[in-house]
Order: structure tokens, then C-alpha cells, then sequence
């Protein structure tokens, strides 16, 4: 039935696919360049906000230390001043301990291997020369951070912050406090969160995690599926791309921290990205569909209206030429450009028809007279010429 109806439309049909063709490929070739520029904008926009991201950790993280920076260096700006005895320095120690959260024990080494804390007694074996945190800020002649430890007193991972003491530009010691891991994973909170961040240290040991701890390493977990992952962060100092977990892709984008040996990783699921595409390619689906509806019947029935005429036309030829041939027949003659001057040539060729087999007519009409006059003369000129021989 549909192919009759198509039989039955014919040039009307034929345009009309021809133009939904057309208007099929440019509206593909239209969905193909605005889903290529929204996949380049989806992109761009998850590289910016994972940067963001990042920096809004990092920046969280570095807050941190400069704060803890600020009071060592103000507190040994005041020891700087004042001669305590040992008993009245760890008292200080206790009174700014307890005084602000951002420390968590403070303690001091000094060159004549003497050890003062605010929480711990130190043995006559320990050495506060041989430690990390009192031979770095002494190098530094700054603040120094430590390599992540388990602490021997919590079993907590902590890392050092140091700054020496002075007394005239001269070094007599070093003031020290720690910072517990613990505190960097509350900054790292991925409750609520499409992103998930996580902190590794050079060595990839990972330092916060929602699932791994300290004792655990991005390099040995999963039977070292892991392990490029961990190159790709640890060997650069910023990088982002995808990475192939096993059963899952991600996009990652990681960056180290300034000033210290770790790097903040924040990861996404490719196909919780891929959601988003596939949303705008839906989208675009259904708006191009319905575009293309809308348009290609409005086109259906411009072709309808503007080909009436021909239709006309070809009904009239074929009545002349197959039935009885009424040449009074005139199109109607409607709208503007070359639809409606066919309808006016075409109308003045049936009238120049017209008028010429009238004038034919006309004509044959005149000498029918004339033979039939002649005919009469001839039978009269017989008849005489017969009398004439008779007598």
C-alpha cells in the first residue's frame, strides 16, 4: 500500500526524498560537528576541573603546613630571646602545645644532644642529632619536612615539621611537631564527591586513602596492577590521561604538592564521564530527529502545493491527447514565480491551439463552399454542352 502511494505521487515523491536526503546528511554532518565540539568542551572542562580540584586540595594541604610553619617559627623567635632552664622549656612546650590545635606534641633537639618534649621523656640512648627532622632543618636552615613514619609512641603515621633555633644567626637547636595523617585524610573528604582524591608519597606509599594505608604500596597492591599507574604520578611532577585498571578505566590528574614528596591524586571513572557524552549524543539524537520530521513533511507539503499545478497541466495534455480534447479547458493560475507563469504560458498555448483549429476550420468551411459551388457549374456547364449536342 505505502508503494502505491509513493507510485501515485510520483515527481512530488521523488523531490521530496531527494530533499530529505539532502536535509538528512547536512543535519548529520551538523550533529557530528556540534557532538565533536561538545566532546572537545567535555574534555576541556574535565581537565579544568580536576586542576581545580587538585588545587583546592593542595592548596587546603599547604595551609596546613604554613600554619604550623608560622607558629614553630614564632615560637622559636621567642625561645630566641628568652634563657629558660629545662624544666620552664617544656613547660612552654606543654603551654603552646595545648594552646594550639594545629600541634601535636612539640619537642626540641639541641647540639649538645639534649632532648625536650611537651609529651615525652627522651632515654639517655636518644640522639636528636641523628634524626631526620633535626638534620634537615639544620641543612635547610628552615623548615623542613620529613619522610612519612609510624610514630613509636602512637603506631600512627606522622611526618615532621622542623625549623632550627637560633640565637644571633647561630643554630643551638631544633623545634619540631608533627602532623598526623589522620588530619590530611578529614582535608581529602570524598564523601559526596564524583571525584575521588587520595595522597601517595614518592616512595608510593599511600599516605591518605579511603581504602589503603600507610603499610600499603601503589606499586605492590593488586599484584602490581598498579604499578605504571604509580609511575605515571610519581615520575612527573604534574600529569593527567587514562589509565586502564584491570576492569576499569579511569582519568586521573595528579600534581606534587610544592614543597614536599607528595602528590595528590584525584581519579573519575571514564564511564561516569562517558554518561555525560552519551547524554548530549541523546540529546542531539532527538532534537535532530524531530528537526528532520518537522522539516521534511513542511517540505512534503511545499512540493504538494507547488507541483498542483503541473499535476494540472499533465491532466490537460492527456485529455487532449487521449479523450476528447476540450481545448476551453484553462489552468487556475495561483501564487508567484514559475509555477504560476507555466500556468500562464501553458493557458496562451492552448489558446493559440485553440484559435488555430478554429481559423483551420474556418478555412475547410470556405472551400467546401467553393467545391460545392464549382461542382454546381461544372454539372450545368455538362448539362448545356449535352443540349447543345443533342440538337
Amino acid at each position: 500500500m505505502p508503494l502505491r502511494i509513493f507510485k501515485k505521487t510520483g515527481l512530488i515523491f521523488e523531490l521530496w526524498l531527494i530533499m530529505s536526503f539532502v536535509l538528512l546528511a547536512g543535519i548529520s554532518v551538523i550533529v557530528f560537528f556540534v557532538y565533536r565540539a561538545s566532546s572537545n568542551n567535555l574534555r576541556y572542562q574535565t581537565r579544568t576541573k580536576f586542576l581545580l580540584h587538585n588545587e583546592k586540595y593542595s592548596a587546603a594541604i599547604l595551609t596546613m603546613l604554613e600554619k604550623r610553619e608560622i607558629l614553630l617559627n614564632a615560637i622559636s623567635t621567642g625561645f630566641e630571646f628568652t634563657h629558660l632552664n629545662d624544666t620552664d622549656f617544656v613547660e612552654a612546650l606543654k603551654y603552646y602545645d595545648k594552646r594550639y590545635d594545629e600541634l601535636n606534641t612539640l619537642y626540641a633537639g639541641f647540639n649538645t644532644k639534649k632532648h625536650l618534649d611537651s609529651s615525652w621523656v627522651a632515654t639517655a640512648e636518644y640522639d636528636p642529632r641523628t634524626k631526620d627532622w633535626y638534620k634537615g632543618a639544620r641543612s635547610r636552615n628552615g623548615l623542613h619536612i620529613t619522610d612519612i613514619y609510624i610514630d613509636a609512641n602512637t603506631a600512627k603515621p606522622m611526618t615532621s615539621l622542623s625549623v632550627p633555633l637560633k640565637i644571633s644567626e647561630d643554630v643551638f637547636g631544633v623545634l619540631a611537631t608533627n602532623l598526623d595523617m589522620a588530619d590530611l585524610r578529614k582535608v581529602l573528604n570524598n564523601k559526596n564527591n564524583e571525584i575521588t582524591s587520595f595522597l601517595i608519597g614518592e616512595n608510593g606509599n599511600f599516605l591518605a586513602h579511603d581504602t589503603y594505608g600507610f603499610s600499603d604500596n601503589i606499586f605492590k597492591i593488586g599484584n602490581a596492577l598498579y604499578s605504571e599507574f604509580g609511575k605515571l604520578i610519581v615520575n612527573n611532577e604534574t600529569n593527567r590521561g587514562e589509565v586502564d585498571l584491570g576492569t576499569e578505566k579511569i582519568f586521573f590528574y595528579s600534581n606534587r604538592i610544592p614543597h614536599t614528596k607528595w602528590f595528590i591524586v584525584s581519579t573519575q571513572p571514564i564511564s561516569i564521564l562517558l554518561e555525560e557524552a552519551h547524554q548530549v549524543v541523546i540529546k542531539l539524537i532527538v532534537i535532530s530527529l524531530i528537526f528532520f520530521i518537522v522539516f521534511s513533511f513542511s517540505i512534503f507539503i511545499i512540493l504538494f502545493i507547488n507541483i498542483k499545478p503541473i499535476k494540472l497541466t499533465l491532466s490537460l495534455l492527456k485529455n487532449i491527447s487521449e479523450g476528447d480534447g476540450d481545448l476551453t479547458s484553462r489552468l487556475p493560475i495561483k501564487g508567484y514565480g514559475e509555477i504560476s507563469d507555466l500556468s500562464i504560458y501553458f493557458n496562451r498555448t492552448i489558446e493559440k491551439i485553440r484559435s488555430t483549429i478554429e481559423s483551420i476550420g474556418y478555412n475547410i468551411t470556405g472551400t467546401q463552399t467553393i467545391s460545392q459551388d464549382i461542382a454546381s457549374n461544372m454539372t450545368e456547364t455538362a448539362s448545356a454542352v449535352h443540349q447543345i449536342s443533342a440538337n
